[in-house]
């Protein structure tokens, strides 16, 4: 048993293990008494990367996300293997995805994603000094990379042609920061 200031865990069942993450369901019980469930997606920590380059783009990635059932404009992003750190991961992401590593890499925020159900943490940072470096994507994503003009942020927002919030936040932050 689990214990923190509030809640104790009385029992966790773990009822789904995946290769990306796994859910529990915990029983929880409170100071006062009452007994309840709650899910809890377990989840790798997590990065997301806006990589500008020289001319002042935006290089974001074109891919399928099933759950949503369509295609969405993302900044890159992608969880952390093993005990590996997470500039490192983002490294490794955007040399995946966009066919590119940083020499400049600036972390902006961390956050959880969704805590309500999710332990999932993410690091965003900003990426320059782009420099050509390839590694093989993984075998199930399928990118296509496109540039945006900085000046464009607002619209794409606004527009709604980017849908993930993780790459809006980032997005905001490079837009309010850049003089």
């Amino acid at each position: 048993m689990t214990e923190n200031n509030h809640f104790e865990i009385i029992k966790t069942d773990e009822v789904y293990k995946g290769h990306a993450f796994s859910v529990d369901v915990d029983e929880l019980r409170s100071k006062s008494g009452l007994v309840f469930e709650r899910s809890v997606v377990n989840h790798p920590r997590s990065v997301v990367v806006l990589p500008v380059d020289a001319k002042g783009n935006l290089v974001l990635v074109r891919q399928y996300r099933h759950p949503a059932g369509i295609y969405l404009l993302e900044a890159p992003a992608g969880k952390l293997e093993g005990n590996e750190s997470p500039i490192k991961c983002a490294q490794r992401e955007l040399q995946e995805e966009i066919g590119y590593k940083a020499s400049n890499l600036k972390l902006v925020t961390e956050f959880y994603v969704s805590p309500g159900y999710s332990t999932e943490y993410m690091y965003a940072y900003l990426a320059t000094g782009l420099e050509p470096s390839v590694l093989e994507p993984d075998f199930d994503e399928f990118i296509e990379v496109e540039r945006y003009p900085i000046s464009e942020i607002h619209e794409l927002i606004t527009k709604g042609l980017v849908k993930d919030l993780k790459t809006i936040m980032i997005m905001m932050y490079l837009e309010k920061n850049v003089k």
